[in-house]
């Protein structure tokens, strides 16, 4: 309801009445009270355009995540780059040594060992043909797959098809101690993965020049959760590098092997996801990061 002022202008008012009856129904009378509602009105204008406001900067900030998160990603492939090169030349120098020697049996009419290496090529071009289309899947953007249950083990298994040739050839042991009857978990497994490629890379980094290089990835249930631990027997963190290292661009590596993205995104994931990234770090006796997922919780029917 609106009062017009004696210069013209509307005010908006909230009225009440009340009839109020006496014994003499000529003095009857209602009382009518209006109250002038401008600033309350103006008020939830003003809020109106703070939560416009405040959705268009939410929605700023998750297109910047987004795009933190790809921009991590492509450097951790970048980082990965030889790696991957040794991944694909193992399966490429296989076929061509199986094409070689299938063409010698060929020549000297040695039928029944070709068989054997047709396989062998076929199995191959399996691999890398595996190999790259992981590739293709971890480099889209992740915000193309929701969240749902997962198998933690499978995506664990996943995230070292792009390191096992790189382990080998920096003489790396890989232990993995991953339990049994492990319940899913909701969430991103491109994201997932992205976390424990991170960590893996540098597990590997900080063995470089340690004498025992040996990565031990185990899962297990504690309560409602899903831990994941890597653990590796690297040069471990200071006190002063601990209170650093979820900072971003923060690295203590080497101008052009890291660019201090990977354990801030990687911290902002799992805190995405409902979980904790935790860390234990000694000097000289390496480094153990803990994951923990809350497990899916089952519809009852």
């Amino acid at each position: 309801m609106f009062y017009v002022a004696k210069d013209g202008h509307r005010i908006p008012v909230l009225t009440s009445r009340a009839f109020i009856e006496s014994e003499s129904a000529d003095r009857s009378a209602i009382v009518c009270i209006a109250k002038d509602i401008t600033e309350r009105i103006q008020a939830e204008q003003d809020l109106c355009q703070v939560n416009a406001d405040l959705t268009k900067t939410n929605a700023r900030l998750q297109q910047t995540q987004e795009q933190l998160i790809q921009s991590a990603k492509l450097a951790s492939l970048g980082e990965m780059a030889a790696g991957i090169a040794h991944e694909l030349n193992q399966p490429l120098h296989i076929i061509g040594m199986s094409a070689e020697m299938g063409i010698n049996y060929l020549q000297i009419e040695k039928y029944d060992k070709i068989e054997p290496k047709l396989e062998k090529i076929g199995q191959q071009v399996k691999r890398a043909t595996a190999i790259i289309n992981h590739l293709r899947t971890f480099g889209r953007e992740a915000s193309d797959h929701e969240q749902s249950n997962h198998d933690v083990s499978h995506i664990i298994e996943d995230s070292f098809i792009l390191f096992t040739e790189q382990f080998r050839v920096h003489g790396i042991e890989v232990r993995k101690q991953l339990g049994t009857n492990i319940p899913q978990v909701s969430c991103n497994p491109i994201q997932l993965e992205q976390v424990l490629s991170n960590l893996l890379i540098n597990a590997k980094d900080a063995m470089e020049n340690s004498a025992e290089k040996i990565i031990t990835v185990s899962t297990r249930v504690e309560e409602k959760n899903v831990i994941i631990e890597i653990q590796d027997t690297g040069i471990g963190m200071d006190k002063a590098v601990q209170k650093k290292i979820f900072e971003p661009f923060f690295t203590t590596k080497e101008v052009g092997r890291g660019t201090g993205l990977g354990l801030s995104i990687s911290y902002g994931i799992i805190n995405d996801h409902g979980g904790t990234l935790q860390y234990e770090s000694e000097p000289g006796k390496g480094t153990l990061f803990r994951i923990q997922l809350p497990v899916t919780e089952e519809k009852s029917e």
